[in-house]
Protein backbone atom coordinates (compact mmCIF):
# COMPACT_ATOMS: atom_id res chain seq x y z
CA UNK A 1 0.00 0.00 0.00
CA UNK A 2 2.67 2.29 0.57
CA UNK A 3 4.23 1.51 -2.18
CA UNK A 4 1.28 2.36 -4.25
CA UNK A 5 0.85 5.38 -2.66
CA UNK A 6 4.03 6.73 -2.95
CA UNK A 7 3.95 5.80 -6.54
CA UNK A 8 0.70 7.46 -7.19
CA UNK A 9 2.01 10.81 -5.91
CA UNK A 10 5.67 11.08 -6.49
CA UNK A 11 5.55 8.78 -10.19
CA UNK A 12 3.85 10.97 -12.33
CA UNK A 13 6.34 13.98 -11.60
CA UNK A 14 9.25 11.13 -12.95
CA UNK A 15 7.43 10.61 -16.21
CA UNK A 16 6.73 14.53 -17.09
CA UNK A 17 10.35 14.73 -16.57
CA UNK A 18 11.56 11.95 -18.80
CA UNK A 19 9.37 13.22 -21.79
CA UNK A 20 10.35 16.79 -21.28
CA UNK A 21 7.65 18.80 -22.92
CA UNK A 22 6.32 22.24 -22.31
CA UNK A 23 2.81 22.04 -20.36
CA UNK A 24 1.82 25.38 -22.44
CA UNK A 25 3.47 24.18 -25.67
CA UNK A 26 -0.16 23.31 -27.16
CA UNK A 27 -2.11 26.09 -26.45
CA UNK A 28 -2.64 28.87 -28.47
CA UNK A 29 -4.67 32.59 -27.89
CA UNK A 30 -7.05 34.16 -29.38
CA UNK A 31 -5.80 37.16 -31.43
CA UNK A 32 -8.06 39.98 -30.76
CA UNK A 33 -10.20 41.07 -33.77
CA UNK A 34 -11.20 44.71 -34.32
CA UNK A 35 -10.10 45.98 -31.42
CA UNK A 36 -6.95 48.31 -33.18
CA UNK A 37 -5.17 50.80 -30.79
CA UNK A 38 -9.08 51.18 -29.09
CA UNK A 39 -8.69 51.12 -25.45
CA UNK A 40 -11.42 49.99 -22.96
CA UNK A 41 -13.84 52.37 -21.81
CA UNK A 42 -12.97 53.22 -18.51
CA UNK A 43 -16.56 55.33 -17.34
CA UNK A 44 -19.55 53.36 -16.35
CA UNK A 45 -21.78 55.74 -19.10
CA UNK A 46 -19.37 54.57 -21.67
CA UNK A 47 -19.65 50.50 -21.06
CA UNK A 48 -23.40 51.26 -20.37
CA UNK A 49 -23.81 52.55 -24.01
CA UNK A 50 -21.87 50.07 -25.66
CA UNK A 51 -23.69 47.32 -23.36
CA UNK A 52 -27.07 49.13 -24.67
CA UNK A 53 -25.88 49.05 -28.47
CA UNK A 54 -24.43 45.51 -28.69
CA UNK A 55 -27.84 44.30 -27.63
CA UNK A 56 -29.66 45.95 -30.43
CA UNK A 57 -27.27 44.46 -32.93
CA UNK A 58 -29.23 40.69 -33.28
CA UNK A 59 -32.22 42.61 -34.99
CA UNK A 60 -30.34 43.02 -38.10
CA UNK A 61 -28.81 39.49 -38.34
CA UNK A 62 -32.62 38.21 -38.17
CA UNK A 63 -34.91 38.24 -40.98
CA UNK A 64 -38.34 40.16 -40.81
CA UNK A 65 -41.57 38.86 -40.00
CA UNK A 66 -43.59 37.89 -42.89
CA UNK A 67 -46.81 37.97 -40.49
CA UNK A 68 -48.48 40.86 -42.68
CA UNK A 69 -48.56 38.28 -45.62
CA UNK A 70 -51.11 36.89 -44.42
CA UNK A 71 -53.46 39.97 -44.08
CA UNK A 72 -56.38 41.00 -45.89
CA UNK A 73 -54.13 44.11 -46.71
CA UNK A 74 -51.23 42.27 -48.01
CA UNK A 75 -53.92 39.94 -50.57
CA UNK A 76 -55.50 43.76 -51.79
CA UNK A 77 -51.82 44.74 -52.22
CA UNK A 78 -50.75 41.59 -54.49
CA UNK A 79 -53.69 42.30 -56.63
CA UNK A 80 -53.20 44.71 -59.39
CA UNK A 81 -53.66 48.41 -58.36
CA UNK A 82 -56.51 48.92 -61.77
CA UNK A 83 -58.69 46.39 -59.86
CA UNK A 84 -58.72 48.97 -56.64
CA UNK A 85 -61.16 51.46 -57.30
CA UNK A 86 -61.45 54.63 -55.49
CA UNK A 87 -63.95 54.92 -52.44
CA UNK A 88 -64.69 58.37 -52.39
CA UNK A 89 -64.52 59.17 -56.51
CA UNK A 90 -66.79 55.54 -57.07
CA UNK A 91 -64.49 55.65 -60.12
CA UNK A 92 -62.79 52.31 -62.05
CA UNK A 93 -65.84 50.13 -62.33
CA UNK A 94 -69.24 50.71 -61.83
CA UNK A 95 -69.37 48.54 -58.47
CA UNK A 96 -70.33 49.56 -55.75
CA UNK A 97 -68.43 50.58 -53.10
CA UNK A 98 -68.35 51.82 -49.48
CA UNK A 99 -69.48 55.95 -49.35
CA UNK A 100 -66.84 57.61 -46.97
CA UNK A 101 -66.22 61.48 -46.81
CA UNK A 102 -62.97 62.89 -47.62
CA UNK A 103 -61.99 63.69 -44.54
CA UNK A 104 -62.89 60.42 -42.67
CA UNK A 105 -60.84 58.84 -45.32
CA UNK A 106 -57.62 58.24 -44.10
CA UNK A 107 -59.05 58.26 -39.97
CA UNK A 108 -59.00 54.92 -38.71
CA UNK A 109 -62.41 54.39 -36.68
CA UNK A 110 -61.56 54.38 -32.77
CA UNK A 111 -57.97 55.90 -33.11
CA UNK A 112 -57.19 56.81 -29.35
CA UNK A 113 -54.99 59.71 -31.47
CA UNK A 114 -57.84 61.14 -33.54
CA UNK A 115 -61.10 62.35 -32.58
CA UNK A 116 -63.46 60.93 -34.73
CA UNK A 117 -66.64 63.43 -35.12
CA UNK A 118 -69.95 60.96 -35.60
CA UNK A 119 -72.48 61.87 -37.56
CA UNK A 120 -76.19 61.12 -36.82
CA UNK A 121 -79.35 61.49 -38.41
CA UNK A 122 -81.50 65.18 -36.66
CA UNK A 123 -83.50 63.59 -33.55
CA UNK A 124 -86.83 64.55 -34.51
CA UNK A 125 -90.17 64.11 -33.12
CA UNK A 126 -92.38 61.80 -35.70
CA UNK A 127 -96.14 62.66 -35.51
CA UNK A 128 -98.65 60.60 -37.49
CA UNK A 129 -100.19 62.92 -40.47
CA UNK A 130 -103.30 60.40 -40.34
CA UNK A 131 -103.89 61.32 -37.03
CA UNK A 132 -107.90 61.53 -37.71
CA UNK A 133 -107.19 56.76 -37.68
CA UNK A 134 -105.31 56.80 -34.48
CA UNK A 135 -108.34 57.98 -32.14
CA UNK A 136 -110.85 55.03 -34.49
CA UNK A 137 -108.00 52.74 -33.18
CA UNK A 138 -108.06 53.12 -29.61
CA UNK A 139 -111.69 52.57 -29.84
CA UNK A 140 -112.12 49.79 -31.56
CA UNK A 141 -112.55 46.81 -28.90
CA UNK A 142 -110.06 43.79 -30.41
CA UNK A 143 -108.32 41.23 -28.00
CA UNK A 144 -105.33 43.21 -27.01
CA UNK A 145 -107.47 46.34 -26.01
CA UNK A 146 -109.24 43.99 -23.65
CA UNK A 147 -106.47 43.12 -21.49
CA UNK A 148 -106.48 45.59 -18.35
CA UNK A 149 -103.70 47.91 -18.15
CA UNK A 150 -101.91 47.03 -15.12
CA UNK A 151 -99.53 49.75 -14.66
CA UNK A 152 -98.90 51.93 -11.43
CA UNK A 153 -100.91 55.27 -12.36
CA UNK A 154 -99.84 58.95 -10.42
CA UNK A 155 -101.71 61.71 -9.52
CA UNK A 156 -100.84 64.82 -7.76
CA UNK A 157 -103.71 66.25 -4.40
CA UNK A 158 -103.64 69.57 -6.46
CA UNK A 159 -104.76 68.21 -9.79
CA UNK A 160 -108.12 66.20 -9.95
CA UNK A 161 -107.55 63.31 -12.55
CA UNK A 162 -110.72 63.80 -14.90
CA UNK A 163 -109.25 61.34 -17.49
CA UNK A 164 -109.10 58.23 -15.15
CA UNK A 165 -112.19 55.65 -16.06
CA UNK A 166 -114.08 54.47 -13.03
CA UNK A 167 -113.77 50.93 -12.35
CA UNK A 168 -116.71 48.92 -11.68
CA UNK A 169 -117.63 47.88 -8.27
CA UNK A 170 -120.06 49.61 -5.30
CA UNK A 171 -119.43 53.19 -4.10
CA UNK A 172 -118.78 53.14 0.01
CA UNK A 173 -119.56 56.62 1.25
CA UNK A 174 -116.19 57.62 4.14
CA UNK A 175 -117.28 58.68 7.51
CA UNK A 176 -116.34 61.93 8.61
CA UNK A 177 -114.45 62.34 11.73
CA UNK A 178 -116.73 66.00 12.50
CA UNK A 179 -119.97 65.22 11.76
CA UNK A 180 -123.43 66.13 13.51
CA UNK A 181 -123.35 63.29 16.16
CA UNK A 182 -119.28 65.29 17.01
CA UNK A 183 -121.25 68.53 17.98
CA UNK A 184 -124.01 66.80 19.65
CA UNK A 185 -122.15 65.31 22.07
CA UNK A 186 -119.52 68.22 22.86
CA UNK A 187 -123.26 70.42 23.31
CA UNK A 188 -124.60 67.52 25.28
CA UNK A 189 -121.28 67.61 27.91
CA UNK A 190 -121.64 71.10 28.64
CA UNK A 191 -125.33 70.93 29.68
CA UNK A 192 -124.76 68.55 31.91
CA UNK A 193 -121.84 70.38 33.81
CA UNK A 194 -124.17 73.20 33.75
CA UNK A 195 -126.75 71.15 36.05
CA UNK A 196 -124.38 70.16 38.60
CA UNK A 197 -124.15 71.70 41.56
CA UNK A 198 -121.76 74.95 42.79
CA UNK A 199 -118.56 73.28 44.15
CA UNK A 200 -118.50 75.35 47.93
CA UNK A 201 -114.80 75.91 49.34
CA UNK A 202 -113.86 76.08 53.38
CA UNK A 203 -110.78 77.06 55.21
CA UNK A 204 -110.16 73.34 56.15
CA UNK A 205 -109.84 72.64 52.02
CA UNK A 206 -107.14 75.26 52.00
CA UNK A 207 -105.15 73.97 54.74
CA UNK A 208 -104.55 70.74 52.36
CA UNK A 209 -102.58 72.72 50.16
CA UNK A 210 -100.41 74.85 52.39
CA UNK A 211 -97.63 72.16 52.35
CA UNK A 212 -96.87 72.38 48.52
CA UNK A 213 -97.54 76.34 48.82
CA UNK A 214 -93.84 76.96 47.92
CA UNK A 215 -94.75 75.12 44.34
CA UNK A 216 -97.07 77.62 43.45
CA UNK A 217 -94.85 80.65 43.87
CA UNK A 218 -94.36 82.05 40.41
CA UNK A 219 -90.99 82.32 39.31
CA UNK A 220 -89.69 85.25 36.32
CA UNK A 221 -88.28 83.91 33.53
CA UNK A 222 -87.17 85.72 30.73
CA UNK A 223 -88.41 83.97 27.52
CA UNK A 224 -86.78 85.01 23.80
CA UNK A 225 -89.91 85.57 21.43
CA UNK A 226 -89.33 84.26 18.16
CA UNK A 227 -91.31 86.80 16.39
CA UNK A 228 -90.46 85.48 12.39
CA UNK A 229 -91.84 81.98 13.41
CA UNK A 230 -94.94 81.74 11.29
CA UNK A 231 -98.08 81.40 13.09
CA UNK A 232 -99.46 77.61 13.17
CA UNK A 233 -102.68 76.99 10.83
CA UNK A 234 -105.74 75.42 12.23
CA UNK A 235 -105.44 72.04 10.60
CA UNK A 236 -109.14 71.43 10.71
CA UNK A 237 -110.00 74.29 8.59
CA UNK A 238 -106.98 73.27 6.25
CA UNK A 239 -108.14 69.79 5.65
CA UNK A 240 -111.94 71.21 5.37
CA UNK A 241 -110.86 73.59 2.50
CA UNK A 242 -109.08 71.04 0.78
CA UNK A 243 -111.35 70.29 -2.45
CA UNK A 244 -109.73 66.92 -3.87
CA UNK A 245 -110.65 64.97 -1.01
CA UNK A 246 -112.73 62.50 -1.26
CA UNK A 247 -116.10 61.57 0.52
CA UNK A 248 -116.59 57.94 -1.06
CA UNK A 249 -114.62 55.48 -2.51
CA UNK A 250 -114.98 52.31 -5.34
CA UNK A 251 -115.33 49.13 -3.19
CA UNK A 252 -113.83 46.12 -5.61
CA UNK A 253 -114.25 42.56 -4.64
CA UNK A 254 -111.10 40.56 -5.61
CA UNK A 255 -112.53 37.01 -4.49
CA UNK A 256 -110.13 36.29 -2.07
CA UNK A 257 -111.92 35.84 1.05
CA UNK A 258 -114.46 33.15 -1.38
CA UNK A 259 -110.91 31.68 -2.43
CA UNK A 260 -109.46 31.58 0.40
CA UNK A 261 -112.50 29.54 1.98
CA UNK A 262 -112.69 26.99 -0.66
CA UNK A 263 -109.29 26.60 -0.36
CA UNK A 264 -109.80 25.77 3.35
CA UNK A 265 -112.55 23.11 2.79
CA UNK A 266 -110.35 21.39 0.02
CA UNK A 267 -107.54 21.23 2.63
CA UNK A 268 -110.24 19.65 4.90
CA UNK A 269 -111.07 17.22 2.56
CA UNK A 270 -107.99 16.23 1.68
CA UNK A 271 -107.14 15.19 5.44
CA UNK A 272 -109.76 12.05 5.16
CA UNK A 273 -109.31 11.73 1.34
CA UNK A 274 -106.37 9.32 -0.50
CA UNK A 275 -106.70 11.86 -2.89
CA UNK A 276 -104.24 14.42 -3.98
CA UNK A 277 -105.82 18.85 -3.58
CA UNK A 278 -105.57 19.15 -7.01
CA UNK A 279 -107.69 16.08 -7.90
CA UNK A 280 -110.16 17.07 -5.67
CA UNK A 281 -109.94 20.86 -6.73
CA UNK A 282 -110.56 19.50 -10.19
CA UNK A 283 -113.76 17.84 -9.11
CA UNK A 284 -115.28 20.19 -7.35
CA UNK A 285 -115.21 23.10 -9.80
CA UNK A 286 -118.09 23.37 -11.88
CA UNK A 287 -118.05 24.07 -15.70
CA UNK A 288 -120.86 25.61 -18.12
CA UNK A 289 -119.55 24.26 -21.53
CA UNK A 290 -122.46 25.38 -23.56
CA UNK A 291 -120.90 29.01 -22.69
CA UNK A 292 -117.81 28.09 -24.89
CA UNK A 293 -118.08 29.51 -28.31
CA UNK A 294 -115.79 27.90 -30.42
CA UNK A 295 -113.80 30.25 -33.14
CA UNK A 296 -114.56 29.51 -36.69
CA UNK A 297 -111.32 28.34 -38.97
CA UNK A 298 -111.43 29.34 -42.54
CA UNK A 299 -109.56 27.74 -45.30
CA UNK A 300 -108.51 31.15 -46.47
CA UNK A 301 -104.47 31.85 -46.42
CA UNK A 302 -103.51 34.25 -43.77
CA UNK A 303 -102.09 37.29 -45.47
CA UNK A 304 -99.79 39.69 -43.12
CA UNK A 305 -99.77 43.28 -43.33
CA UNK A 306 -95.91 43.50 -42.14
CA UNK A 307 -94.63 40.24 -43.04
CA UNK A 308 -91.50 39.98 -41.46
CA UNK A 309 -89.45 38.21 -44.63
CA UNK A 310 -89.72 37.67 -48.36
CA UNK A 311 -88.84 34.73 -50.81
CA UNK A 312 -85.59 36.07 -51.49
CA UNK A 313 -83.33 37.95 -49.04
CA UNK A 314 -79.80 39.26 -49.04
CA UNK A 315 -77.76 39.98 -46.02
CA UNK A 316 -74.58 41.62 -45.77
CA UNK A 317 -72.52 41.03 -42.94
CA UNK A 318 -69.39 43.75 -43.08
CA UNK A 319 -67.84 45.09 -40.04
CA UNK A 320 -64.43 44.19 -38.31
CA UNK A 321 -64.96 44.70 -34.05
CA UNK A 322 -68.89 44.58 -34.25
CA UNK A 323 -69.93 43.18 -37.75
CA UNK A 324 -73.10 44.12 -38.76
CA UNK A 325 -75.63 42.61 -40.56
CA UNK A 326 -77.61 44.30 -42.96
CA UNK A 327 -80.61 43.45 -45.78
CA UNK A 328 -79.66 44.82 -49.34
CA UNK A 329 -80.82 44.48 -52.32
CA UNK A 330 -81.05 41.35 -54.03
CA UNK A 331 -78.60 41.51 -56.72
CA UNK A 332 -75.40 41.24 -58.17
CA UNK A 333 -74.49 44.23 -57.89
CA UNK A 334 -74.69 43.94 -54.16
CA UNK A 335 -72.07 41.50 -53.98
CA UNK A 336 -67.94 41.99 -53.50
CA UNK A 337 -65.19 40.65 -52.88
CA UNK A 338 -64.31 42.05 -49.49
CA UNK A 339 -67.31 40.77 -47.45
CA UNK A 340 -69.72 38.27 -46.65
CA UNK A 341 -72.92 37.23 -47.65
CA UNK A 342 -75.62 35.02 -47.14
CA UNK A 343 -78.68 34.77 -49.57
CA UNK A 344 -82.36 33.05 -48.00
CA UNK A 345 -84.86 31.30 -50.27
CA UNK A 346 -87.46 29.24 -48.71
CA UNK A 347 -85.49 26.03 -49.85
CA UNK A 348 -81.96 26.72 -49.36
CA UNK A 349 -79.34 29.10 -47.48
CA UNK A 350 -75.98 30.37 -49.60
CA UNK A 351 -72.84 31.31 -47.87
CA UNK A 352 -70.66 33.70 -50.07
CA UNK A 353 -67.59 34.04 -48.61
CA UNK A 354 -65.70 37.08 -50.22
CA UNK A 355 -61.89 36.60 -51.24
CA UNK A 356 -60.70 39.69 -48.76
CA UNK A 357 -63.05 39.09 -46.07
CA UNK A 358 -61.80 39.12 -42.82
CA UNK A 359 -62.20 36.87 -39.76
CA UNK A 360 -65.13 38.54 -38.25
CA UNK A 361 -66.93 38.65 -40.98
CA UNK A 362 -66.66 34.98 -41.99
CA UNK A 363 -67.14 33.91 -38.08
CA UNK A 364 -70.53 36.07 -37.84
CA UNK A 365 -71.68 34.92 -41.14
CA UNK A 366 -71.13 31.55 -40.47
CA UNK A 367 -72.87 31.60 -36.80
CA UNK A 368 -75.77 33.41 -38.50
CA UNK A 369 -76.35 30.95 -41.40
CA UNK A 370 -76.25 27.83 -39.17
CA UNK A 371 -78.77 29.71 -36.80
CA UNK A 372 -81.54 30.56 -39.62
CA UNK A 373 -80.78 26.89 -40.42
CA UNK A 374 -81.59 25.21 -37.58
CA UNK A 375 -84.29 27.57 -35.95
CA UNK A 376 -86.36 27.50 -39.31
CA UNK A 377 -85.75 31.04 -39.11
CA UNK A 378 -86.56 33.86 -42.17
CA UNK A 379 -89.40 31.49 -43.58
CA UNK A 380 -87.41 28.75 -44.95
CA UNK A 381 -88.95 25.32 -44.86
CA UNK A 382 -87.25 22.53 -46.61
CA UNK A 383 -83.52 23.87 -46.27
CA UNK A 384 -81.24 20.96 -44.46
CA UNK A 385 -77.94 22.04 -45.29
CA UNK A 386 -75.78 25.82 -46.26
CA UNK A 387 -74.16 25.95 -49.72
CA UNK A 388 -71.21 27.66 -49.75
CA UNK A 389 -69.88 29.86 -52.74
CA UNK A 390 -67.01 31.35 -53.54
CA UNK A 391 -64.83 31.93 -56.84
CA UNK A 392 -63.02 28.38 -57.28
CA UNK A 393 -66.99 26.88 -55.99
CA UNK A 394 -67.87 23.87 -58.30
CA UNK A 395 -70.15 24.81 -61.73
CA UNK A 396 -73.06 23.43 -60.32
CA UNK A 397 -73.40 25.68 -56.96
CA UNK A 398 -72.68 28.62 -59.36
CA UNK A 399 -75.27 27.92 -61.61
CA UNK A 400 -77.84 27.22 -58.67
CA UNK A 401 -76.32 30.39 -56.55
CA UNK A 402 -76.19 33.67 -59.58
CA UNK A 403 -79.59 32.99 -61.56
CA UNK A 404 -80.95 34.34 -58.37
CA UNK A 405 -79.37 37.31 -58.03
CA UNK A 406 -80.07 38.22 -62.20
CA UNK A 407 -76.65 36.68 -63.41
CA UNK A 408 -75.16 34.28 -65.14
CA UNK A 409 -73.10 30.86 -63.90
CA UNK A 410 -70.10 33.09 -65.04
CA UNK A 411 -70.99 35.93 -63.45
CA UNK A 412 -68.43 37.41 -60.19
CA UNK A 413 -68.57 39.99 -57.52
CA UNK A 414 -67.11 43.22 -58.25
CA UNK A 415 -63.44 43.61 -56.28
CA UNK A 416 -63.21 44.77 -52.88
CA UNK A 417 -62.40 47.91 -51.41
CA UNK A 418 -59.98 49.58 -49.43
CA UNK A 419 -57.86 48.34 -46.25
CA UNK A 420 -59.73 50.06 -43.27
CA UNK A 421 -63.84 50.52 -45.19
CA UNK A 422 -64.87 47.69 -42.75
CA UNK A 423 -64.11 49.90 -39.44
CA UNK A 424 -65.52 53.37 -41.32
CA UNK A 425 -68.68 51.63 -42.95
CA UNK A 426 -69.15 49.86 -39.50
CA UNK A 427 -69.27 52.69 -37.46
CA UNK A 428 -71.11 55.20 -39.86
CA UNK A 429 -74.24 52.22 -40.07
CA UNK A 430 -74.15 52.16 -35.82
CA UNK A 431 -74.40 55.83 -35.93
CA UNK A 432 -77.29 55.97 -38.48
CA UNK A 433 -79.34 53.85 -36.08
CA UNK A 434 -82.94 55.17 -35.17
CA UNK A 435 -85.33 54.34 -32.58
CA UNK A 436 -88.27 55.60 -31.26
CA UNK A 437 -90.48 55.08 -28.31
CA UNK A 438 -94.71 55.07 -28.67
CA UNK A 439 -95.60 58.03 -26.72
CA UNK A 440 -99.23 59.36 -27.04
CA UNK A 441 -99.60 59.42 -30.47
CA UNK A 442 -96.31 60.18 -31.34
CA UNK A 443 -93.40 58.70 -31.83
CA UNK A 444 -90.26 60.29 -29.33
CA UNK A 445 -86.64 59.19 -29.91
CA UNK A 446 -84.76 58.01 -26.99
CA UNK A 447 -81.73 60.61 -26.34
CA UNK A 448 -79.30 57.52 -25.25
CA UNK A 449 -79.89 54.69 -27.95
CA UNK A 450 -79.82 57.32 -30.89
CA UNK A 451 -77.47 56.69 -33.27
CA UNK A 452 -75.93 53.92 -30.55
CA UNK A 453 -75.61 50.02 -30.88
CA UNK A 454 -78.57 49.02 -29.49
CA UNK A 455 -78.54 47.69 -26.34
CA UNK A 456 -80.71 44.84 -24.24
CA UNK A 457 -81.68 47.34 -21.33
CA UNK A 458 -83.81 49.17 -23.68
CA UNK A 459 -86.12 46.49 -23.82
CA UNK A 460 -88.51 47.56 -21.39
CA UNK A 461 -91.85 44.93 -21.58
CA UNK A 462 -94.28 48.22 -20.43
CA UNK A 463 -92.89 50.11 -23.60
CA UNK A 464 -93.35 49.96 -27.12
CA UNK A 465 -90.34 50.49 -29.50
CA UNK A 466 -89.54 51.54 -33.06
CA UNK A 467 -86.20 50.39 -34.83
CA UNK A 468 -85.46 52.26 -37.65
CA UNK A 469 -82.16 50.47 -39.60
CA UNK A 470 -82.89 52.08 -42.66
CA UNK A 471 -83.64 48.91 -44.75
CA UNK A 472 -85.42 47.77 -41.86
CA UNK A 473 -87.53 48.67 -39.63
CA UNK A 474 -89.06 46.54 -36.48
CA UNK A 475 -92.07 47.16 -34.04
CA UNK A 476 -91.10 45.33 -30.52
CA UNK A 477 -94.41 45.45 -27.91
CA UNK A 478 -93.48 44.59 -24.78
CA UNK A 479 -95.14 41.48 -22.92
CA UNK A 480 -96.99 44.26 -20.67
CA UNK A 481 -97.68 46.89 -22.80
CA UNK A 482 -100.89 49.00 -23.18
CA UNK A 483 -103.01 47.01 -26.39
CA UNK A 484 -104.02 50.37 -27.29
CA UNK A 485 -100.22 51.56 -27.81
CA UNK A 486 -99.23 48.36 -29.51
CA UNK A 487 -102.27 49.16 -31.95
CA UNK A 488 -100.78 52.86 -32.32
CA UNK A 489 -96.79 51.45 -32.47
CA UNK A 490 -98.22 49.10 -35.56
CA UNK A 491 -99.74 51.99 -37.49
CA UNK A 492 -97.11 54.80 -36.66
CA UNK A 493 -94.64 52.29 -37.78
CA UNK A 494 -96.45 51.52 -41.06
CA UNK A 495 -96.11 55.65 -41.82
CA UNK A 496 -92.46 56.07 -40.50
CA UNK A 497 -91.88 53.14 -43.14
CA UNK A 498 -93.97 55.21 -46.13
CA UNK A 499 -92.59 58.01 -45.55
CA UNK A 500 -89.43 59.19 -47.52
CA UNK A 501 -86.20 58.97 -45.75
CA UNK A 502 -83.02 61.69 -45.22
CA UNK A 503 -79.72 60.70 -44.15
CA UNK A 504 -78.43 63.98 -45.08
CA UNK A 505 -76.73 64.17 -41.69
CA UNK A 506 -74.90 60.77 -41.98
CA UNK A 507 -71.95 59.63 -43.62
CA UNK A 508 -73.20 56.75 -45.31
CA UNK A 509 -76.98 55.93 -46.58
CA UNK A 510 -78.06 52.40 -44.65
CA UNK A 511 -80.29 51.74 -47.22
CA UNK A 512 -77.67 51.55 -50.10
CA UNK A 513 -74.77 51.77 -48.23
CA UNK A 514 -71.93 50.24 -50.67
CA UNK A 515 -72.64 52.78 -52.99
CA UNK A 516 -70.15 54.94 -54.07
CA UNK A 517 -70.31 59.09 -52.77
CA UNK A 518 -70.69 60.17 -55.75
CA UNK A 519 -73.65 57.93 -56.80
CA UNK A 520 -75.24 57.64 -52.94
CA UNK A 521 -78.59 59.43 -53.16
CA UNK A 522 -79.00 60.16 -49.04
CA UNK A 523 -82.48 61.56 -49.19
CA UNK A 524 -84.91 59.15 -51.46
Amino acid sequence: LAALQKNGEDGWRERVKKEGKDVNSDVKLRPKVGVGNRERPVSLMDRMSALETSSQQWRGRVAQSDATKFTVAHKIASQSASNVPSLLSGGGNSTPHATLTPDLSNTPTGSPLVERKKRSPCQKVFKSKTGGNLPSLLSESSPISSRKDFRRSYSSPSEPDNNSAVPEGTSVAVPQSADETFDAFFTQAAADSAQDETLTLDDEDLDHISVAASQLVVKRRSVRVNRRQRTSRNPLRALAAREDLKTEYTEIKMGVGERELRRIKVEELSKNSVMAVEALAGLASKENFSAVSLKKIENTPIVREMAPYTSLMLLHIKGRRHAQTRLVQPLRSSLNEGDDFILITPTDVFHYKGEFANVIERAKAAEIAQYILHQKDMGITTARNITEVHENSPVERKKKFWPLLGGSESSTAGPSGMVDEDEHVEASLVAANKIYEVHGDSLIPIAEAWGQMPKFEILDSYKVLVFDFGSELYVWAGKRACGDERKVGLALGRELWEETYDYSDCDINPVMPMTPLSQAKLKG
